[in-house]
């Protein structure tokens, strides 16, 4: 079930455009972001934009009859709407959005170079309306960027991304096609031959394609076998590792203690811990083999297999509460107060 309204302008999608004005000799050169635009007749073809009143492009287009309408792109969403919202009466535009100036062939206002078409216009008519004022113009030139022609002069804007308007949020058209003029009464056999040359512009295609990412990739393996690799120099750890190695085979480390430290396999070798005590701690090793625990007790805390050899294990009286001993083998029972013997 549909709700309705009032009538109002709920016409979606639009062509969202940036119409520049104005002249370099006049320095009143600006840019507009225009909704209200359409193709009137197809030839000679006659455009429309409309305008309010209190624009600051109004009083141009009024004064010049010129414009040139820029189309848009997903690239371009940013500038578009800038241009829309502040006024050229403020700022330049060009410069704020850094967009690039090109003077067309027709018309004395600068064309976006940005832009992936231009359409220099002339004003042939104007129709005043309560809150617009459209400007019917017939378009004198056309400019197309050459990257979205094909070899057989075919317009592929749908690869441009073009930026459309509805109900106060910018789009982009799709890049899928979902058909061509007239294909709902398309016969079978136009379909067939459509398809088939379809089929062999992809297989060429492909073709292209590959080829230039063979070239890509021998290219780039050329471009390393040329090339030439500098040594690195040594890190600070591998440099001091081979001083250590020097150093190593340099020294004498069994006839005498090297200076200063020394490795610790080094200072073991020059000790001789069997003929006595060596001078400071020692190794562990060292300490056990100099102690005679045969003949005596060492100095100091005894080991444990000493202090268990002269422990007595006799069972001796409990204290507190006494105990007796069953006939089974170790185990212990409490007895009473009357069977207390002791």
């Amino acid at each position: 079930m549909k709700k309705s309204f009032k009538g109002s302008a709920l016409l979606a999608p639009l062509p969202v455009v940036m119409v520049s004005c104005g002249s370099k000799e006049k320095n009143n050169e600006n840019i507009i972001t225009i909704g209200w635009t359409g193709i009137i007749n197809s030839s000679p073809a006659i455009t429309y934009v409309s305008i309010r009143p209190e624009r600051y492009s109004h009083d141009i287009i009024e004064e010049s009859g010129e414009f040139v309408i820029n189309l848009t792109t997903g690239a371009l969403a940013k500038e578009t709407d800038f241009c829309g919202v502040k006024s050229g009466r403020d700022l330049d535009k060009f410069k704020e959005m850094g967009l690039t100036k090109e003077y067309g062939e027709e018309v004395s206002c600068p064309m976006i170079v940005e832009s992936p078409v231009n359409l220099e216009c002339k004003v042939i008519g104007k129709q005043t309306f309560n809150t617009h004022d459209m400007y019917m113009a017939e378009i004198v030139k056309v400019h197309v960027d050459e990257t979205y022609i094909d070899d057989k002069g075919k317009f592929n804007l749908d690869k441009a991304r073009l930026l459309s308007y509805i109900h106060g949020e910018y789009f982009t058209t799709s890049k899928l096609a979902l058909g061509k003029f007239g294909y709902s009464i398309m016969k079978p056999k136009t379909k067939k031959r459509l398809n088939k040359t379809a089929h062999e512009e992809r297989i060429a295609k492909n073709k292209e394609k590959r080829e230039k990412n063979k070239n890509l990739e021998l290219d780039k393996s050329a471009k390393y076998k040329d090339r030439t690799y500098k040594v690195n120099k040594p890190t600070k750890a591998a440099y001091s590792h081979s001083v250590r190695e020097d150093r190593r085979e340099a020294g004498n480390y069994k006839s005498s203690k090297p200076e200063g430290r020394g490795y610790r396999s080094d200072r073991k070798e020059n000790r001789d811990y069997k003929s006595g005590k060596p001078e400071g701690r020692g190794y562990r090793s060292d300490r056990r083999e100099a102690r005679d625990y045969k003949f005596g007790k060492p100095e100091g805390r005894p080991y444990k297999s000493n202090e268990y050899e002269e422990k007595d294990y006799r069972p001796k009286k409990p204290v507190g509460r006494p105990f007796k001993l069953d006939g089974s083998v170790g185990k212990v029972s409490r007895i009473s107060k009357s069977d207390n013997k002791f």
